[in-house]
């Protein structure tokens, strides 16, 4: 009884451990703006360790992010270096960034989104 009580602790603890999300590289001295916006709702794709976002009509795109950031899973949850929740799986997001249209290994895609800015909703514009 002792061992299965173990057993599940030990399951429920690496469901809930934070990862470190796959990062890209910014080469020193280059300085860049949120050129593009990526508005949708964050999600998994079976099979891949990056975080998604699924724009209306569109495949999702994956995420690629400064170094620090984590996630957990169960259900998906994203933190900053911080480690302050900044959003978790179905919420709607807002990414600005820029789109790179080269293969990405650690996502296993056909181009993903360089995460600068990220915010829990859509974006408010101001007049």
């Amino acid at each position: 009884m002792l061992a299965g009580a173990f057993l599940v602790a030990a399951a429920a603890a690496s469901c809930s451990a934070r990862q470190p999300l796959p990062t890209y590289a910014v080469p020193a001295g280059t300085a860049f703006t949120a050129g593009e916006l990526v508005i949708g709702t964050m999600m998994t794709v079976e099979g891949s360790p990056c975080v998604h976002v699924k724009m209306l009509g569109q495949a999702p795109v994956a995420l690629l992010w400064p170094p620090g950031f984590t996630a957990g899973a169960n259900p998906l949850r994203v933190y900053d270096p911080q480690g302050v929740e900044i959003a978790a799986e179905g919420d709607t997001v807002t990414a600005g960034g820029s789109w790179t249209d080269k293969w990405s290994v650690d996502c296993g895609t056909q181009g993903y989104f360089e995460v600068l800015d990220f915010n829990r909703g859509e974006p408010t514009f101001a007049n």
